[in-house]
């Protein structure tokens, strides 16, 4: 028991000797990470982009259609039978410029403005030009997302047009303006011609693609469009005439959207 006692009171000096030799940790070299949780997931927030708000939209497009010229007349003076010719236009192209409100994230409407320089048209081998024409048009559009970054949209619109006369249709409303003078002056009939400008409706759809570019969009559209513009108009003796260009023409435009 001597022996045991003596042994336990040896191991407890010493341990308490350890203590008091031993300094305690220093803190430099020491460090600490607080255990936490998994991180909460990262949230991607869907970019909107055009999708809200209004955009413009400004565009080239190329075209190449085919239509009608039909005589009109209405009047006991009207010949029996009214010539009908079929053209096909002259290659030519087109700018525009849309304004559209998104009134929600699939669906915008807006005005557009259209401009076509030179329209001329083509039959049997002879040009025969028109002038330039100014629309303007109510314009529909749904937007459909087919990626992050890519949508589908589908647009149509309806206006009114201008047809500003020049080349050979200018020179033909002239002709038709001495005529008129004329036979007002050799046989007292009343005449009454309009030289123009000229106005004409429109309408078109299409589908098309949307790239968003984060601050800039690239489009490009494929559009059917129909017109119809009647031109040459005289009114003589209680009758009316005139002579109307109607037809299709499908378009490929390409633009931006800002």
């Amino acid at each position: 028991m001597k022996t045991l006692s003596f042994a336990a009171c040896l191991i407890l000096c010493s341990s308490r000797s350890l203590a008091q030799a031993s300094p305690p940790p220093s803190p430099e070299g020491y460090s600490y990470t607080p255990s936490v949780g998994e991180a909460p997931p990262v949230v991607e927030h869907e970019e909107e982009h055009r999708r809200t708000g209004s955009v413009w939209v400004l565009r080239g497009a190329s075209f190449a259609g085919s239509g009608t010229a039909a005589q009109e007349c209405d009047g006991e003076a009207c010949p029996n039978s009214l010539e009908k010719t079929k053209y096909g236009e002259v290659a030519s192209y087109a700018l525009g410029m849309d304004w559209l409100y998104s009134s929600s994230r699939n669906f915008r409407i807006g005005l557009g403005l259209g401009l076509i320089p030179d329209l001329a048209v083509e039959e049997s081998g002879e040009r025969f030009e028109l002038g330039t024409v100014v629309s303007a048009d109510l314009v529909l559009e749904g937007v459909f997302d087919l990626s992050k970054k890519t949508a589908l949209t589908l647009r149509g619109h309806v206006g009114m047009s201008v047809l500003v006369p020049s080349g050979d249709l200018e020179s033909a409303a002239s002709a038709q303006s001495d005529a008129c003078f004329n036979l007002e002056q050799n046989s007292g009939v009343t005449c009454e011609s309009k030289p123009g400008p000229y106005l004409g409706v429109q309408a078109g759809v299409g589908p098309g693609l949307l790239l968003d570019l984060g601050k800039l969009g690239l489009r490009l559209d494929l559009e059917l469009q129909l017109y119809s513009f009647r031109t040459l108009e005289v009114k003589w003796a209680g009758s009316e005439s005139a002579l109307r260009f109607s037809g299709v023409r499908p378009m490929l435009l390409a633009g931006i959207e800002l």
